[in-house]
């Protein structure tokens, strides 16, 4: 039974650190790279919010992962875990189905108006929120993904000790 709890330990540590390695790098690096190479701002814009949709659903994924391996596991920690688990999967569910089809949605508005267009300035201020909202939610995400890492490394120190 211990075996079965250290794997599992070992499992979510091993995809919430995959999931805080990715999104760091797609953050941090991926993103950047996209808007300092691509010269026309529009067409950065579009390949980011392709970029970002298909790592939601990479998330989702994963998300799902960890919650099905804590539901699997028997311990007192589970309904740390579990509580833990349900609040990232909020954020890939929040971006799949809400903010990237928004900026989706609104970069290909923008991209059909004229810069003149009195519906421009609307666009941009709507755009200008869902990403913010964005670049917060996953700042936040982030974060929480690291406690999460940092309890699991924990858990396991506390199982090898034992």
């Amino acid at each position: 039974m211990k075996n079965k709890y250290h794997l599992s330990l070992a499992l979510l540590l091993g995809l919430s650190l995959s999931w805080l390695v990715a999104s760091v790098f797609i953050d941090f690096f991926a993103a950047p790279a996209i808007f300092s190479t691509i010269t026309s701002r529009d067409e950065a814009a579009s390949l980011g919010v392709k970029v970002f949709t298909l790592f939601n659903y990479v998330e989702l994924l994963v998300a799902v992962a960890i919650l099905s391996i804590v539901l699997m596991m028997t311990s007192v920690k589970k309904v740390r875990n579990m509580l833990a688990s349900l609040i990232l999967l909020i954020f890939p569910i929040l971006y799949t189905f809400i903010l990237s089809p928004n900026l989706d949605k609104l970069n290909n508005e923008k991209a059909n108006l004229m810069e003149d267009d009195i519906k421009m300035e609307l666009v941009q201020s709507s755009l200008d929120f869902y990403h913010n909202f964005y670049v917060r939610a996953d700042s936040v995400k982030i974060l929480g993904l690291l406690a999460f890492v940092i309890v699991q490394i924990k858990d396991i120190n506390k199982e090898d000790n034992i």
